[in-house]
């Protein structure tokens, strides 16, 4: 309830962004479309976003601060010889004035590589950064998370010129607790490689970043005539995913900026779990044909709070405040609370689930519109100021109101 002071700054502090409501790390995630350093058009965050138009395959999560973990790759600059490094099949091998020569014997056309196994927690994302320079034919960095075989993310690098040292970054989505990465020769043919290697490093990204692998379901980045940055939801197949959640408490706090564009049919603007009505402890931000935008909570029985008569086009900063124990669901709508439901949920934490973005489960109830940011947060309530504070913070992003 809002009344339950847990705010991380004064009810009368200014809206300086959601980066407090994260402060002692409680889960939840925090998209911002309008940073155009958290978007990218490939899942490998490779390709940033640098235009309108462009769509989006990576959105990076603010929550933990975008600051990348303890690093993970044993021996990087080498400087303990091949410590941690093991060659692959026909790899020659070596350190020459600290950097890593590895050679193809070139008798067939395996390539030549040196691996490392690299400790993940699958869901997790990664990035990888190290320097090669491709003396003969042409060195590749990849990570595979079942052996040392080539696939996975990969990044090739074409010898330029006399030579000269490139940085490759890539980043990785854990799919097991162990990822192999590995520095390859890719031969062009039968004849020897000579790739170098230097300055390896493997670090986490933590948050829950979310992805959409499929290139025809994307969202775009559009920017709207007050220069508001924005993930603009076709309403037929556009969605994004991110990792699974895990709560471990039974209140939320829901902030989106939005504009929907159809009132057609129910569409799902973001939820906790694929959604159903079997689906126990999760949340759900909707907008219904009613017209109406839908905040619903469930611990093991479900409760909504709704606004009638927002009918399309409609821009909102839409606020779902869920406490299962305290059997409240509440709905604010620009600023004002709209709606509360005191129906029973029942019991129980939210669950661990991933986060749907624009479509229920990625497969239903797509959303037609645009979405300016998302807030989540898994917590103790907020107390009004605060509330109110984020909800200020995130209607900048939107202008609804």
């Amino acid at each position: 309830m809002l009344g339950v002071s847990t705010s991380v700054y004064a009810s009368n502090s200014p809206p300086i962004g959601p980066a407090g409501l994260f402060a002692m790390a409680e889960p939840g995630v925090w998209y911002d479309p309008s940073d155009l350093t958290t978007l990218y058009q490939d899942t490998a965050a490779r390709v940033p976003v640098t235009a309108v138009g462009q769509t989006v395959a990576l959105m990076l999560d603010k929550s933990r601060g975008l600051m990348l973990g303890s690093e993970l790759a044993v021996n990087g600059d080498f400087s303990d010889g091949l410590t941690g490094w093991s060659p692959g099949v026909e790899s020659v091998l070596s350190v020459v004035g600290g950097q890593l020569v590895v050679t193809d014997e070139g008798t067939d056309s395996t390539s030549a590589r040196a691996y490392q196994i690299i400790p993940t927690v699958a869901g997790r994302t990664y990035t990888v950064s190290v320097d090669v320079l491709a003396d003969v034919g042409r060195g590749q960095v990849a990570v595979n998370g079942s052996n040392f075989n080539i696939g996975g993310s990969i990044v090739t690098v074409q010898p330029v010129g006399t030579g000269s040292m490139t940085n490759v970054t890539l980043s990785f989505l854990a799919v097991s607790t162990t990822s192999y990465l590995i520095l390859d020769t890719r031969s062009p043919s039968l004849t020897a490689s000579v790739v170098i290697f230097d300055n390896v490093s493997v670090r986490e990204l933590p948050g829950a970043h979310a992805v959409q692998a499929t290139t025809t379901a994307r969202p775009i980045y559009q920017v709207d005539g007050e220069g508001r940055g924005y993930l603009s939801f076709d309403g037929v197949d556009d969605a994004m995913l991110s990792p699974v959640v895990t709560p471990g408490t039974d209140k939320t706090q829901v902030f989106a900026g939005v504009r929907k564009l159809s009132d057609a049919a129910v569409s799902v603007i973001l939820e906790h779990s694929a959604g159903s009505a079997f689906n126990d402890g999760r949340f759900s931000l909707a907008s219904t044909t009613n017209p109406a935008w839908q905040f619903l909570s469930e611990g093991t029985e479900p409760a909504s709070a709704a606004l009638v008569a927002t009918a399309a086009p409609y821009t909102a900063v839409l606020t779902g405040l869920g406490d299962i124990s305290a059997d409240s669901s509440i709905l604010r709508v620009n600023g004002s609370q709209s709606n509360q439901s005191s129906v029973e949920q029942g019991s129980g934490n939210y669950l661990p689930y991933s986060l749907y973005i624009g479509r229920r489960g990625g497969a239903s109830f797509p959303f037609s519109g645009n979405i300016y940011g998302v807030v989540v947060r898994f917590g103790a309530n907020l107390d009004a100021g605060v509330v109110a504070a984020t909800e200020s913070w995130m209607n900048q992003k939107t202008g609804a109101y």
